[in-house]
């Protein structure tokens, strides 16, 4: 693994039960066809700051706002191959946060640990022509959902910080599926997943009282299909997601939410012009169903924003390049959503937004054994103002830098 194209070779880890998921740190690919077990832990530390013309979230009152935090995430991986037909997997995943902001009638500080995510995955390879797999995932309230007084003003924009929200309740989720090869360049896949979401207690967003909220499970649905021809590799994905009602508990009221279905269409191609040099491209669209809001028994009522469809695009061009050991890059993104989103983790409006993000990156072993990673990425964020209320859109400024090391135990 030690080389410029083993620094390349990284792969991030989706969180499938969190609503608002924190970033998850990166797990170095190391493992080769004799490895039959092995471990690898990572820890990463990561500091993103910014400033705007309004604080999160936009409120109406006037000045600017800023903001910073700090999040350390680790992730401990455990691979094992008893014989050659079998993989199991298991991961545990968590982080220490400090997020502070600082704006006008919006100042408030968290430091805490937040929620560990757990799963364990087997795949059956013994078949060349059905490749089975199935995993189990639990998100465990490790970390805090009751905030109290100014702490509640920590949670920042989701689109500009790694942790937006700091705990939540129990999830359960089983995803179950099959990878179908094509021949020996050519495969198909299919998953199938439902997540259990439990319910837990909040504070009101103004730090004043507290209230139960039920989450909505969910069942999500997803088709892909990868191809490699010589240096040319190529994939595509369709997912759908589907989700019933949100319900919020006061002792004045009840308030819910009938999420809208995700339909999302993803697409990417990576070329290597040589054994260092790679360039990779991606694309993402996802529509957003009619989300309808319900308070107490009154009916279906419009909740400005909210049921508008919104829709996002998401584009990437990144090029990587390897001089001996050391591999560097360059990654440029563009990202649109097209209406405000309510989000039922936060019980608050996600703004309509563009956001441009230009990142460098490097990665180098310092042994077989040893891999460090280091980025650092400038965010432009023009963001519409959250619906109904008296302010302006409005514009957010943004620095991330982070560092990471990986450890191969095998």
């Amino acid at each position: 693994m030690v080389g410029a194209t083993a620094a390349f070779i990284c792969a991030d880890v989706s969180d499938a039960l969190a609503a608002d998921n924190y970033k998850a740190p990166i797990l170095r690919q190391a493992s080769t066809p004799d490895n039959k077990f092995f471990v690898i832990y990572n820890q990463e530390f990561r500091y993103t700051t910014w400033d705007g013309d309004n604080g999160y979230p936009v409120t109406g009152l006037a000045g600017s706002g800023s903001g910073s935090q700090f999040y350390s995430p680790f992730a401990l991986r455990v691979i094992a191959r008893p014989t050659g037909d079998w993989r199991f997997e298991s991961l545990a995943r968590g982080g220490y946060v400090d997020s502070v902001q600082r704006s006008a009638g919006q100042s408030g500080q968290y430091s805490g640990y937040i929620d560990t995510l757990v799963s364990q995955s087997v795949t059956y390879t013994g078949n060349p022509n059905f490749i089975p797999f199935l995993s189990l995932a639990a998100n465990l309230p490790t970390g805090k959902s009751v905030l109290s007084g100014n702490q509640v003003f920590a949670r920042m924009d989701p689109d500009v910080v790694d942790v937006a929200t700091f705990g939540e309740g129990f999830n359960f989720g089983p995803t179950a599926g099959v990878t179908i090869p094509l021949g020996a360049a050519r495969s198909v896949s299919f998953a199938l997943g439902y997540t259990n979401r439990g319910s837990y207690t909040r504070d009101d967003a103004a730090g004043l009282a507290t209230m139960e909220v039920s989450p909505s499970d969910q069942v999500t649905a997803t088709l892909g299909y990868r191809h490699k021809i010589g240096a040319l590799e190529y994939w595509a994905d369709i997912t759908h997601a589907r989700e019933g009602s949100t319900k919020l508990t006061r002792p004045a009221f009840t308030f819910s939410v009938d999420a809208g279905d995700r339909t999302s269409l993803g697409m990417g191609a990576r070329y290597a012009w040589t054994p260092r040099w790679q360039t990779t491209a991606q694309f993402s669209y996802t529509h957003i169903g009619e989300n309808v809001g319900v308070v107490s028994t009154t009916g279906p009522v419009g909740i400005p924003g909210v049921n508008a469809n919104p829709e996002t695009y998401f584009g990437s061009l990144e090029h990587r390049y390897g001089f001996g050991a050391l591999g560097v890059g360059l990654r440029g993104s563009y990202f649109k959503r097209t209406e405000n989103e309510f989000s039922p983790t936060l019980f608050n409006f996600v703004p309509a937004k563009e956001k441009w993000q230009l990142t460098a990156f490097a990665a180098t072993p310092v042994s077989s054994k040893v891999f460090l990673d280091a980025r650092i990425s400038r965010m432009w964020i023009h963001e519409n103002a959250d619906p109904g209320l008296p302010s302006p859109e409005g514009r957010i400024d943004a620095w991330a830098f982070s560092f990471g090391v990986n450890y191969v135990f095998n």
